[in-house]
């Protein structure tokens, strides 16, 4: 059981096909998207990782127990194949769809959703109306509301709240979807897993905290922490709509909105993981996405035997021929050098000082900043 916990703009995708390539291994991108659907109500695609993380004004949210919690247990139950243990909303979100280069493995099961027309949006008329369409739209309050009414089913039928009714619907939606599924599809997805010794997902919705719950219930579970330099992170997160962009980076000061959350994100968790990493010696392979790009094959190989696996020739042909080119990954990874302007480079280095303290490396630094 493998998960890379990652950030938005780190190279997480590319660096997935290390596994999603690999027809030996299941592989699942992105699963926690789902999740915080099922926890609180909003509509798929809408849980933006840095909502999860900070509120609308740029101040740290503080991530409930309860959450906590949950992103761990739906991470074992899912990497277990127990899909009876797992939302409804997980086993039918859009990614499956959106992204299904992305679940080589999962291809029939895929197949037979999309033939079946199981899809979340037809239950979507119910929550995110009174819920949020996207993670953190509404107050805490309303939001541990939506929270109860999902999962306490007593709460949910003693409520004399006209909301109630709403997710009654809700419920009896993905009842219908969820027999359909069952029925006809999941055979695919758990011969998919079953099958598989080596089991892996990606995530950009997770913190230290729950992969802590993981390495301390799980003994197979390894976990990969995957950073990248802020000033290449932060430039990518130019490029993002507003289905990925955080509530708080709207507006002017871009950057250094983006660095903030960023560096302050990652340097909780690298705190954490230096914990960690005392007490589950051997378990945790941090990686730095500048390095694997200029030295792919060798981080391949470290990687694989990490999770005590095999490089499938698939991988390595993948590796090769998306490394070798002209404008290849590493090339793309140090982009800023040429790209940011002196205020905008400021701006990432003054919100990110703590993470070049916390993560050793040998950053290039240029304007007096070290």
């Amino acid at each position: 059981m493998v998960v890379t916990l990652t950030y938005q703009r780190c190279g997480s995708s590319f660096f997935g096909q290390l596994f999603n390539t690999n027809p030996d291994i299941f592989y699942l991108y992105e699963p926690l998207d789902a999740l915080y659907t099922a926890l609180y109500g909003t509509a798929e695609g809408w849980n933006v990782p840095s909502d999860i993380t900070s509120f609308w004004n740029g101040t740290e949210r503080e991530i409930p127990e309860r959450e906590v919690q949950a992103v761990g247990v739906f991470l074992r139950q899912m990497l277990s194949c127990n899909l009876a243990a797992l939302p409804t909303e997980s086993m039918i979100h859009k990614y499956w769809y959106m992204f299904a280069g992305d679940h080589r493995v999962l291809n029939k099961y895929i197949k037979c959703i999309r033939q079946h027309n199981v899809t979340y949006t037809k239950c979507n008329e119910f929550t995110p109306p009174y819920c949020g369409q996207r993670f953190g739209a509404v107050e805490p309050q309303r939001m541990d509301e939506c929270n109860k009414y999902l999962w306490n089913q007593k709460f949910r039928e003693s409520s004399t709240h006209p909301a109630k009714r709403r997710f009654i619907n809700y419920k009896n939606c993905l009842s219908g979807l969820r027999k359909i599924t069952e029925e006809q599809c999941t055979h695919h997805f758990l011969d998919a897993c079953e099958t598989r010794e080596v089991r892996a997902a990606k995530t950009v919705r997770a913190t230290m905290k729950s992969m802590e719950m993981l390495l301390e219930n799980v003994p197979n579970f390894r976990l990969i922490h995957l950073i990248r330099d802020p000033r290449g992170a932060i430039l990518s997160r130019k490029e993002f709509d507003n289905s990925a962009r955080g509530s708080f980076s709207k507006g002017t000061d871009l950057m250094a909105k983006e660095a903030l959350l960023y560096c302050r994100t990652v340097v909780k968790d690298v705190k954490l993981r230096k914990k960690l990493e005392e007490r589950f010696p051997g378990r945790i392979y941090p990686i730095i996405y500048d390095d694997f790009v200029k030295y792919p094959l060798k981080y391949t190989e470290n990687i694989y035997n990490f999770v005590n696996s095999s490089i499938h020739e698939k991988t390595l042909s993948w590796i090769i021929q998306n490394t070798s080119t002209k404008k290849n990954s590493s090339n793309i990874a140090s982009r800023w050098q040429d790209t940011l302007t002196f205020k905008k480079y400021k701006d990432v280095m003054t919100n990110c000082r703590e993470f070049f303290e916390q993560v050793k490396y040998d950053w290039p630094m240029v304007g007096g900043f070290n």
